[in-house]
Parts: C-alpha cells; sequence; structure tokens
C-alpha cells in the first residue's frame, strides 16, 4: 500500500480512506486500546496486592522513565533509522513481554517486583517507539493533511483512553487479570500486522548526515515559540497524569466503589480528550489565547474532580480536564510539525516524548506520595497546579 494523494483541507473521514493512513490508524487504535487493558490491570493488581496508591506510582513511574532515560538514543534513531522498521522492532518487542505478563499471571506467579520490572521494560520499548511514531505520520499524509493526520493520530490514543480502560476494567471484574495482559499482546500483533503493509510516502527513514541530539537541543534553546510549544505540553500532561496513579483508591475511599471503576474514570477523562481533539482538528498555528484558554480548562477540570463528592461530578470534571489537556496538546504538537524541519523531526519529538509522558514518572511518584500524606483529594487538586501555572507563563512571556 502507497502514501500517495493529494487534496486539501480534507475531512477528517477523507483522511482515514487514505489506505496507509487508514491501516495505520486502525493498528495504531488496536493497540492502543490493548495497552490501556495493561495499563488498567497492572495499577488494580498492585493495588489489590499491597493495597498501596504509592507502589501504584511506582509502577507507573517504571512505565515512563524510560522516556527520559533513553531520549538521547531514542530520537536520532528514529532520525537516522527507518521509522516502519524501528516500530516493527519495538512492537515486538512489546508483545514479548505482555505475553510474558500474561504467562506469570496464568501461573499465578505475579508478584510486586516483576510487575514493577515487565512496567520498566515496557517503558523502554515505549521509549524508542514515540519519536519514531511521531515522526513517521508526516510521511503517511500528503501534506496538506497534516493537521488532520496529527489530530486523527491523537484521537486514537484517546478514543483508547475513552475506551480502553472501561473494557479493560469489564475484563479484569469478569474474566480476570490474565485476561487483559493476553489481550494486549494480541493487539501488538495486529499493530505488527498494519505496519507490514503499509508503506509510507518517500520512505520513513535512513537519512545520512543526521544531526546530533545536540544540536536539537541548542535550536529548541535558540528559538523560544518551541520551547514555548514543549512547556505547554509538559505542563498541561503533569496535570493530566494523577487520574492513572490516585483512581483506584479515589474510586474505594472517595466514592465507596470497586476499584475497577478506575476504568470508568478514565474512559470519562478520554471521552473529554477526544472532544478535544476534534475541536482543535483544523487549527495550525494556534494563538497564545487559546493556547491560554484549554490549559485553564484543563486545571478548572481536575479541580472540579478533586473537591467532587460523588461520582457524577467526578466524571464530568474529568471530561472537561480531558478536554483542556489533549486540546492545549493537540495545539502545541500540531504548531510544532509545522515549525520544525524533517531532519530535525525525531530529535524534536524525543524531546515532545519526554515533555508529554517523560513527565509522568514525577507526576506518578508525586500523586503517591502526596496520596500517602494528604489523601487522594489533595493530590488532584495540587496536580491541577501545573496547567495554570503554564497559562499565566504564556501570558507573561507573550
Amino acid at each position: 500500500v502507497s502514501s500517495e494523494g493529494g487534496g486539501h483541507n480534507p475531512s477528517l473521514v477523507g483522511v482515514l480512506r487514505n489506505p496507509v493512513f487508514g491501516a495505520y490508524f486502525a493498528g495504531s487504535s488496536i493497540s492502543n486500546i490493548g495497552t490501556w487493558f495493561q495499563n488498567v490491570a497492572q495499577s488494580i493488581l498492585i493495588y489489590r496486592m499491597t493495597g498501596s496508591t504509592f507502589l501504584v506510582g511506582v509502577v507507573n513511574f517504571a512505565m515512563f522513565v524510560g522516556l527520559v532515560a533513553f531520549a538521547p538514543w531514542a530520537g536520532p534513531m528514529a532520525d537516522s533509522h527507518d521509522r516502519r522498521r524501528l516500530l516493527l522492532l519495538t512492537q515486538a518487542v512489546a508483545l514479548c513481554i505482555a505475553a510474558s505478563l500474561w504467562l506469570v499471571v496464568v501461573a499465578d506467579a505475579e508478584n510486586t517486583a516483576f510487575i514493577v520490572g515487565a512496567a520498566l521494560m515496557m517503558g523502554t520499548a515505549m521509549a524508542f517507539s514515540v519519536p519514531a511514531l511521531q515522526s513517521l505520520v508526516p510521511a503517511l499524509v500528503p501534506e496538506g493533511h497534516l493537521s488532520r493526520a496529527l489530530s486523527l493520530n491523537a484521537v486514537s490514543f484517546n478514543l483508547a483512553r475513552a475506551v480502553g480502560p472501561v473494557l479493560g476494567a469489564m475484563v479484569v471484574a469478569g474474566l480476570g487479570f490474565a485476561w487483559a495482559f493476553f489481550l494486549n499482546a494480541a493487539s501488538f500483533l495486529v499493530f505488527v500486522v498494519a505496519l507490514l503493509v503499509i508503506r509510507p510516502r518517500g520512505g520513513s527513514g535512513e537519512r545520512p548526515g543526521s544531526r546530533r541530539l545536540r544540536d536539537t537541543a541548542t535550536m529548541l534553546r535558540q528559538d523560544r515559540r518551541l520551547l514555548g510549544l514543549l512547556a505547554v505540553v509538559a505542563l498541561a500532561s503533569l496535570t493530566a497524569d494523577p487520574i492513572n496513579t490516585i483512581g483506584p483508591e479515589f474510586a474505594t475511599r472517595i466514592y465507596g466503589y470497586q476499584d475497577t471503576f478506575t476504568g470508568w474514570m478514565i474512559g470519562a477523562f478520554g471521552v473529554g480528550a477526544v472532544a478535544g481533539a476534534l475541536v482543535v482538528s483544523r487549527v495550525g498555528l494556534p494563538s497564545v489565547r487559546f493556547v491560554f484558554s484549554m490549559l485553564i480548562t484543563g486545571g478548572s477540570g481536575m479541580v472540579l474532580f478533586g473537591v467532587s463528592e460523588g461520582p457524577v461530578f467526578g466524571l464530568i470534571g474529568l471530561g472537561i480536564a480531558g478536554f483542556g489537556w489533549l486540546a492545549a496538546v493537540m495545539l502545541a504538537t500540531t504548531a510544532i510539525h509545522i515549525l520544525v524541519a524533517d531532519d530535525h523531526r525525531g530529535r524534536v519529538m524525543a524531546f515532545w516524548s519526554i515533555a508529554f509522558m517523560g513527565v509522568r514518572p514525577v507526576s506518578s511518584l508525586l500523586s503517591g506520595l502526596l496520596t500517602a500524606v494528604g489523601g487522594p483529594r489533595l493530590a488532584a487538586l495540587l496536580l491541577a497546579l501545573p496547567a495554570v501555572l503554564g497559562a499565566l507563563g504564556l501570558v507573561m512571556v507573550r
């Protein structure tokens, strides 16, 4: 399948009809749903085994710390190697890790150390896949379709975030943890098949004379626009992450529900995020005021969730938080792609992956510690501050 084609300002459906991007979108969406099966399952499993929200935070820390640790290598690899082949390798590794979790649970041999170790290895595979994944998208569609394709790429992740946790919680409650891990392994296989089918426009990598990561870091320091856009992504993600760590305790301690209600909470956040991506899908270079409003929206939603006494207002707050979070991230990400040359793209997206997911180790540990000290409400309210501070910072440097 080839990605040739043209057209300008297409509809979202029109972009999906592109056979290359359509195959990629389907495989990526299924894989993302499977990943949320594992995220929810491992958080609930650790919480049931230990009763410790801090250890849930440790698992999430392990899942994302690799994005920071391996960024110096992941970005350059995305620029100097075939991105599709790099993704094939990382997805195959992730499949093996998910399958190992399935086997351990089937054998009734699960323990905290193994689950943390598996999360660490999965995060390492993710560290090398994210820059390649983000850098590959522009090669799957004609240039005039880029904004829409990036929005759909975000929709893929967040539609999975809306559906995956709910389905994952249902699988855990109805079939058990082993099935959740097995289905995640199967989802990676689906994405591998999709990657084998597609042929990106103009190839997808092996660029001679690629720049060093240090050169890209210098460029970012000199370009306040790009640095500010990456800061928006990081601050928005700091505010968004706590729900993944504090969810089980918030569900049981505040709402009086079972810990599997975490899936519905993360799902509500995902529904809002999908709506946010669709709303900003036609925006190119955003105004400072627009990004400011989305950061404030995300922070306000987390505050509403943090003060909620019952699940109705809590789910509404999480939906608002998800809307503001992804809208702000999408506006910043689209602008980054527009402003960055392709020979810097992999390295810039390595910095983007640090901003988007690399802040989560810090956020996960903070969420766990704050919950241990002052309860889940304190964690939710204090970690709403980064989005508000980011919005104020945008106004000050405008």
